[in-house]
């Protein structure tokens, strides 16, 4: 009986050692154990097969390709199902395109469940539930087209090899991208350049249509162009995304792409200027933003564009005093106007509002007489002081001002959130365009309307120059900051008009003027650069949006308090919208007016019962 069992215990000993040899075998070359009849054959084959149907293929499988790949831990069998493992017989031999849809059956068996992960370009890779290259047939390019299943690699270097897949159908568009500066970038190691799938996506997208779509939008340039720690791997500079969405054409891009709309050919995207399959470096001596090819995109569009309007483009350069120097004084003018203007207006609000109740409060504590108190009530007889004209004016301006900066602002901060609700609001970017030009327009109108009334009356002598400023105002304004600071006895007595409603009507005049003439030449650039440099496009496009941002400041710090926030308006001023003003507010508000309007009435000091019907103080503006 030993003998007998010692024999056992021998062959159980020999057969454990053979399978730890197997083992470690298969753990020095992943793959390799379950595949080594077939590598026997397949590593050295010469001659092709041939499938049910005539059709030949080389069989020869390069091992240590095989076995580096992302496929190297498979083994054969676990893709090429239902084959004899020792010898193939015909029975095994389907035709080329049923085999073919086999495999990509066992691609989508792995693949198709696979959550969705970022490769190292940070880019999105969809997994694979159906096959939606936009060819259809027995010859429509399958999985193992573009994925060689030998020799696959993960990452960057799998999308070089699906990449030159593409070669074999798209061999003219593949030779065209090769030479350029993405075809030559995208084999290299670790690189970031785009190959062919990172814009058609064939396992999200439906080819070529959606591919132009995207291409129309910008989204495949702008999406790498924009990520600041991918570019800054190959020292490009982010600001040829920013500068881009900054002007008209990258402004309507990304409202149309928000509007889930196409951009159309008005629209320019990187792919006018920079090409597609043929993308060159900026710097390249073939390079397509050269001035002449810049007027030839630009002629595509605007057919009378003439050799001065590229320079409207300012290259994705920042203005500066090398570059674009006249749109680079029209924004350092304005960065330094708008802050001297807002300080100096919010110091004189500060001084009244914060300052000169302080000194009242201490003149009281001293004994000293205190300021007249501000009429706080309209009880008061009234006085004409606006006519019908001045109303509806000022009525027609805040409609048209209010409009203008909901169809305009937008467009300045179309990177907001509450930019693109807005857009969406006026229906889409189109149509709030469209709405801000005619609005525009209206208020170009008014505004000729009105200095031609006022030019009118003043020559006729039916309207006094009253709301020009003079030496008076200066001092007014000077002994006004002295009496709110404590350093003046009393207030000065102003006019019809104070230095503060002369200020804000001839700013007002003033950046009409600059409004009214920077948007004629946004609005036919063309035109304007028959005559004109094509800088001067880009500097009224500057003075447009920051004369835009100066009005809204003044109107919201100044405007809205010295009408309607002044502890003493209140009740608020109506006299604008009513057209009469009481006279004890005419008394503390405009005391030469009241003066002069009591000795022409033959009054004495206080003022007789005038009602709300009688003759107007003084001819209404």
């Amino acid at each position: 009986m030993g003998t007998p069992a010692i024999r056992a215990t021998a062959v159980l000993l020999l057969a454990l050692g053979l399978a730890a040899g197997a083992s470690s075998l298969a753990a020095q070359e992943p793959g390799a154990a379950g595949s080594q009849g077939c590598f026997e054959c397949h590593a050295t084959a010469e001659d092709p097969m041939e499938f049910l149907g005539g059709t030949k293929v080389q069989i020869r499988v390069d091992k240590a390709a095989f076995l580096a790949s992302a496929h190297g831990k498979l083994e054969c069998v676990a893709c090429h199902v239902g084959l004899d493992a020792l010898q193939h017989t015909e029975a095994d031999r389907p035709t080329r395109a049923a085999y073919r849809r086999g495999l990509v059956k066992r691609c989508v068996e792995c693949h198709g469940d696979a959550p969705e992960h970022a490769n190292t370009a940070g880019r999105s890779q969809r997994r694979i539930g159906a096959l939606l290259h936009p060819s259809e047939g027995e010859n429509a390019p399958l999985c193992t087209d573009c994925h060689a299943p030998h020799s696959v690699l993960r990452g960057e270097q799998g999308r070089a090899g699906a990449t030159r897949g593409c070669a074999a159908c798209h061999d003219k568009v593949y030779a065209t991208y090769a030479a350029s500066v993405h075809g030559r970038g995208v084999t290299a190691v670790d690189s970031d350049a785009p190959g062919c799938v990172d814009c058609h996506r064939g396992h999200a997208d439906v080819g070529k249509a959606e591919a132009g779509r995207n291409v129309r939008l910008g989204q495949p340039c702008m999406g790498c162009h924009g990520d600041r720690e991918m570019m800054d791997r190959y020292g490009i500079s982010t600001n040829v995304v920013s500068t881009y969405l900054n002007d008209f054409h990258g402004t309507s891009v990304r409202f149309y792409r928000e509007e889930g709309k196409e951009a159309g050919m008005p629209t320019l995207v990187c792919a006018d200027c920079h090409g597609i399959h043929d993308v060159a470096k900026a710097d390249a001596g073939n390079t397509r933003l050269m001035k002449d090819n810049l007027l030839q995109v630009c002629q595509k569009c605007h057919a009378d564009a003439s050799e001065n309007f590229p320079d409207a483009w300012l290259s994705h350069y920042e203005p500066d005093l090398a570059n674009a120097p006249l749109v680079f004084a029209v924004k350092v003018g304005y960065w330094v106007f708008i802050p001297f203007v807002i300080l100096g207006l919010s110091l004189q609000i500060f001084a009244h509002l914060v300052l000169f109740p302080r000194v009242q409060r201490r003149n009281r504590a001293k004994g000293v007489p205190a300021a007249p108190p501000p009429p706080h009530g309209d009880g008061d007889r009234l006085v004409q002081r606006f006519g019908r004209r001045a109303r509806v004016e000022h009525l027609l301006v805040m409609i048209t001002f209010v409009l203008l900066l909901l169809t305009g602002l937008p467009q300045k901060f179309s990177d907001s959130g509450w930019a693109i609700w807005v857009t969406q609001l006026f229906g889409g970017i189109d149509w709030m365009r469209a709405i801000h030009r005619a609005t525009g327009i209206a208020f170009t109108t008014l505004c000729v309307v009105h200095f031609a009334v006022v030019l009118f009356g003043v020559l006729s002598g039916r309207m006094a120059m009253n709301i020009v400023p003079n030496k008076q105002d200066f001092t007014g304004a000077i002994q006004n900051l002295r009496y709110y600071v404590g350093a003046a006895p009393e207030a000065p007595k102003f006019d019809r008009y104070d230095y503060r409603q002369k200020f804000e009507y001839w700013g007002m005049v003033v950046g009409s003027l600059v409004m009214i003439v920077s948007g004629f030449v946004l609005y036919f650039p063309i035109a304007f650069a028959e005559y004109l440099p094509g800088q001067f496009i880009p500097a009224a496009k500057a003075a447009h949006t920051y004369e835009a941002m100066m009005a809204l400041l003044t109107i919201i710090i100044w405007h809205m308090y010295g009408a309607h926030l002044n502890p003493e308006c209140f009740p608020i001023d109506k006299s604008i919208f009513t057209g009469q003003i009481s006279l004890a507010r005419m008394r503390h508000e405009h005391a030469l007016e009241y003066e002069r309007e009591q000795a022409r009435l033959g009054h004495a000091a206080a003022p007789a019962p005038v009602g709300p019907g009688a003759e107007a103080v003084a001819p209404a503006p």
